[in-house]
């Protein structure tokens, strides 16, 4: 006989749901409304900060730079930027789209809390989107225990997801 643990079991019960969770979870935030817990919370952000990075980093083409106000280019064919690679390397936060909409949401919610008395827990989000939300790997880097770093990542999703869902309603 094999001896399972508690957490084992409760996983073995789980996993057979967990796709349709993810669905109820994905339509959800389709509508705006708010992500109940960590893990809800945890996907919405994945989504929006891996939806701002671009998908090529150069396009078709050499980078030549003519005119009076040059900066460089290349005799030797440096790789153009793509325009989405440029407009975040380039850009700011606060750029908008031709709808008045902002072109990176996200970014601009971290910037709004950086500004607005959370800079610390802002770039905890921001280094929570690279290490793409592995909070417990966040955890290990910065040398804080699981248990702290738990409820401090799904407070800051919570106040990163109403900037986020604020912003869009006013934009």
């Amino acid at each position: 006989m094999t001896h399972t643990t508690k957490t084992e079991r409760r996983r073995d019960l789980e996993t057979p749901h967990w796709r349709d969770h993810e669905r109820s979870v994905e339509r959800g935030l389709s509508r705006g409304v708010q992500p109940k817990g960590l893990p809800a919370l945890l996907a919405w952000f994945r989504e929006v900060s891996e939806g701002e990075l671009p998908t090529a980093i150069h396009k078709a083409g050499v980078w030549r730079d003519h005119g009076p106000d040059a900066e460089g280019g290349s005799k030797l064919g440096t790789p153009a930027s793509s325009d989405a690679f440029r407009r975040l390397t380039e850009g700011t936060s606060s750029q908008l789209d031709g709808d008045g909409c902002y072109l990176f949401p996200l970014r601009a919610a971290l910037e709004r809390m950086a500004r607005t008395g959370r800079p610390l827990t802002a770039r905890a989000l921001y280094r929570l989107a690279l290490h793409q939300g592995d909070w417990r790997a966040l955890a290990d880097q910065l040398s804080y225990p699981d248990e702290f770093m738990e409820l401090y990542i799904e407070r800051a999703l919570f106040h990163c997801w109403r900037e986020y869902a604020t912003e869009r309603r006013l934009t």
